[in-house]
This record gives structure tokens, C-alpha cells and sequence, in this order.
């Protein structure tokens, strides 16, 4: 176990699966899915005992027409990410932000899951094990967008999740209109280690 009072991303491995989404034959969209699960390091850094798991999907970028199409086809509440991206790629609109559109060129991420297991919750290892499994999943330096999770029961509720996802990142906001976070660039410029620092964590 940690022996620091704060624990940092490399007390824990996180461990991506990827694959390409089965798609029908009529359709151009391009999505991967990713799974990643997070581990605890042991001494010699191996994968110890599992602490958290999140889902995530690489969507593609908002000049291509078949965003909507991927977000729709993932799930009929996904629509509403759809539009925080097409809100802050649209330079006519007052919400343009130049950093998610010029750093999607290669896609953006969405996070649909993420789970501290039961047993390490509120041992503020949160923030630590999101950030693993993000650098795991290959999001650094890209857009990613959050969803609030609809069910209130599996976490604290949404003002918990979204304080946690304002913390999480110097370039983390909520997208008005909406309920979706973006990160513009996923610990762009170590934009995560200035907000804990910020933070005192």
C-alpha cells in the first residue's frame, strides 16, 4: 500500500484494452473503445490489486460528418456531447474555444465511466486513479469530454462529479448549455500537476 499521505498517478498501473467498434456495413464511422482498469503498483511497479475502472470511446473530430452518427449509434444520450463539441469547435459561436478544435485534428475522447471500487473510496485516491487511467487510455494532450453520470445512486451526485471534474484539470470547464465537461487538452502543458499543486495535492 502507499505509504504517502497523498497518494500521486504513479502509485497505480493502469492497463488499456482497445479495440475498433463492430460497425454495420453502411456506416463511415470511425470509433474506438477503450476499457482500462487500474492497479495499485506494487514495489517492483507491477499491476497489484485493482482499484478502479473507467470506459472511455475516441470519437472523431467535429468537421467530420459522422461525429453525430458515432454518438447517436454509442447511445441516444451521447447527443448532448455532440453538442458541447460542435458548441466549442464553432468559431461564430460566443463558447469557440481555438484549443479543443486545433487538438482534435486525431480525435476526441469521451468518458462515459469511471469508478473508484467501493473499498478505496473516500481515501482521496480519486483524482490519482482518473489521471492513470486517462495518460493510460491516450488522451493526454487531446480533447476530452465528460458525462455525468445519470445515476445518482452509484455516486454522490452530479455537483460531487463535477466539482471532482473541475479539480481534476487547469483546463477543465463545463460547457454552457450543457452538462458536459471538457478538458480543451488533457494535461496540456502538465495542466493536471499545476491544478493539484494549486489544490495542495
Amino acid at each position: 500500500m502507499m505509504t504517502r499521505e497523498t497518494p500521486e498517478i504513479n502509485d497505480f498501473i493502469a492497463i488499456s484494452t482497445m479495440r475498433n467498434r463492430q460497425l454495420p456495413d453502411w456506416s463511415r464511422a470511425r470509433h474506438l473503445e477503450i476499457d482500462t482498469e487500474v492497479f495499485l503498483a506494487d514495489d517492483d511497479a507491477e499491476p497489484k490489486e485493482k482499484v478502479g475502472l473507467m470506459k472511455l470511446w475516441k470519437i472523431p473530430g467535429v468537421w467530420d460528418d459522422d461525429v453525430i452518427d458515432v454518438l447517436d449509434e454509442l447511445s441516444s444520450d451521447n447527443l448532448e456531447v455532440g453538442e458541447a463539441i460542435a458548441k466549442v469547435c464553432d468559431m461564430y459561436s460566443p463558447l469557440w474555444d481555438e484549443e479543443v478544435f486545433n487538438n482534435q485534428a486525431s480525435g476526441n475522447y469521451l468518458v462515459e465511466w469511471f469508478e473508484v471500487l467501493q473499498e478505496f473510496r473516500g481515501k482521496r485516491l480519486g483524482h490519482a486513479i482518473f489521471h492513470a487511467a486517462l495518460q493510460a487510455s491516450g488522451a493526454e494532450g487531446h480533447p476530452v469530454f465528460l458525462f455525468p453520470s445519470l445515476d445518482d445512486e452509484r455516486h454522490a451526485g452530479r455537483d460531487y462529479l463535477r466539482k471532482f471534474y473541475e479539480d481534476a484539470d487547469e483546463k477543465s470547464y463545463l460547457v454552457e448549455g450543457t452538462n458536459i465537461h471538457c478538458f480543451s487538452s488533457y494535461n496540456g502543458e502538465g495542466s493536471v500537476m499545476k491544478k493539484r499543486k494549486d489544490l495542495g495535492k
